[in-house]
């Protein structure tokens, strides 16, 4: 662990990675191989730049253009990357978004930065989901708003029942046509 005697190391990274350090030691993993002798600062970084940006503000204008129709945006495997908060390990996936506009519509590339934004932190699928479309709903007052993520979890493929599957969660807020939604949803398969 020579790095964490870097003086330019933040503290707060260098007491996490001591932290994961003397996990790693006390379920019996080598911390002084080639390949471990940095993992548990890499462990800190991780945790402190990508799985805790979504308690920071983030950081970006979620810009809205007027709109005149009547017309549904449907957004299409937007790509999502967590952890789960129960194993952390990773839940991989992608999220499709329908909402029926008034007045306004939101900038397309503001939903892959909120969706990227509120999933960077341990989460279960399901608040997550919730979330997403608590956030979109709330700041596009749009009629409506429906949410579904299909991601797989490795908590289930690399441990407990060890087998692959996809789990399946969606949220509506608002009024708006279910059906219209998954016939959209379809057809961006």
């Amino acid at each position: 662990m020579s790095h964490l005697t870097d003086l330019t190391i933040n503290p707060r990274l260098r007491a996490a990675a001591e932290h994961y350090a003397a996990f790693m030691a006390a379920v019996g993993l080598p911390t002084d191989t080639p390949d471990t002798e940095d993992t548990p600062l890499r462990v800190a970084k991780m945790f402190a730049y990508e799985f805790s940006e979504a308690y920071r503000e983030h950081g970006f204008k979620m810009t809205m253009f007027p709109y005149h129709g009547d017309s549904y945006v449907a957004v299409h495997k937007v790509p999502i990357r967590t952890i789960c908060a129960h194993h952390h390990l990773p839940v991989m996936g992608h999220i499709d978004i329908v909402y029926h506009p008034d007045k306004k519509v939101i900038g397309l590339s503001k939903i892959p930065r909120l969706v990227r934004h509120l999933s960077s932190k341990p989460t279960s699928q399901e608040s997550l989901t919730d979330e997403i479309a608590d956030h979109l709903y709330n700041f596009t007052f749009s009629h409506g708003i429906y949410v579904k993520m299909r991601a797989t979890h490795t908590c289930m493929t690399v441990r407990g029942v060890e087998t692959d599957g996809l789990t399946t969660t969606a949220a509506i807020r608002g009024k708006i046509d279910k059906q219209e939604c998954i016939r959209l949803i379809s057809e961006g398969v």
